[in-house]
């Protein structure tokens, strides 16, 4: 199974205002399409890399992720590997993913792969409105220190098909500041 994913930009700006704005219309849009299931998140993504190995060359992504509802306390923890990129067009490629037990800490874990030679190679963090319609997840994401973004993700095992999808649904929404970069990407380019 496959992540497919292609993220447009809708607001670049470190203004908190502007970019709730931005992620208020575009959740109306979304919404009016008829995705629903809204869940609104807040995630602190830790990047991890290896000493031998340096996964911005080798097109990889190790990351631990933190994630706790608006109203909750917890902090849910997983870990995730991503594969190089399979896809000119959009962010496809291979997604393992575990959760680790309740209770476990980011700074913990963080700190478990440090003693192992694995450090932080950047974070992320960001306010998340996740939406569905039908197979497609949207998440409308404020990223701390660098804007608005809307991801459309499908988790499919046919490539082409998931790429048209998506790029439709993009291209409804008018949404023509495409970004096959990470969020981390992103930011280091300041």
């Amino acid at each position: 199974m496959l992540e497919v994913e292609s993220k447009a930009e809708i607001v670049r700006t470190e203004d908190q205002v502007e970019m709730e704005a931005a992620a208020m219309n575009i959740l109306a849009r979304v919404e009016g399409m008829g995705a629903q299931n809204l869940r609104k998140v807040e995630q602190w993504d830790l990047y991890l890399n290896h000493p031998c190995k340096d996964f911005g060359r080798t097109d990889e992504a190790f990351r631990i992720r933190a994630e706790r509802k608006e109203e909750m306390e917890d902090w849910d923890i997983r870990m995730t590997y991503k594969g190089p990129m399979l896809s000119d067009v959009t962010k496809a490629r291979v997604e393992r993913e575990i959760e680790l037990k309740e209770g476990s800490t980011i700074e913990g874990v963080q700190e478990m792969f440090s003693s192992v030679g694995l450090e932080v190679a950047g974070e992320v963090k960001k306010n998340r409105w996740i939406l569905s319609l039908d197979d497609v997840v949207l998440s409308i994401d404020m990223v701390e220190g660098l804007g608005t973004y809307l991801e459309v993700e499908i988790m499919s095992e046919n490539l082409t098909d998931a790429e048209c999808r998506i790029l439709d649904l993009l291209d409804i929404l008018e949404l023509t500041e495409r970004e096959r970069k990470s969020y981390l990407e992103l930011i280091f380019e300041g």
